[in-house]
């Protein structure tokens, strides 16, 4: 639950790297806080709503989400079970 559970890793895909961070030292990463918090710095995520609630507990204000694929899917097909972002590509 990702309201109350400890979070474990951020992952983060840009520019054809893929990164993983530990959640709870992923606030001293003073670079990565930065681009986080850039509303300039356009971010496609997978659950917004879950990227918004994992990013503020950990006293980060994310800005800049302009795509939901979760959001998307779901739109696309009300009817779709939506488990992973695996089950939105196929």
């Amino acid at each position: 639950n990702y309201l109350k559970d400890d979070m474990l890793k951020f992952g983060i895909y840009a520019q054809d790297q893929h990164v993983v961070v530990d959640a709870q030292a992923a606030a001293a990463h003073d670079a990565l806080v930065k681009w986080l918090e850039d509303p300039n710095t356009e971010k496609v995520v997978y659950d917004a709503k879950k990227t918004y609630v994992v990013a503020h507990r950990l006293d980060i204000q994310i800005e800049g989400i302009r795509f939901d694929a979760m959001l998307a899917s779901y739109i696309i097909d009300p009817s779709r079970s939506i488990g992973d972002v695996k089950s939105v590509v196929e």
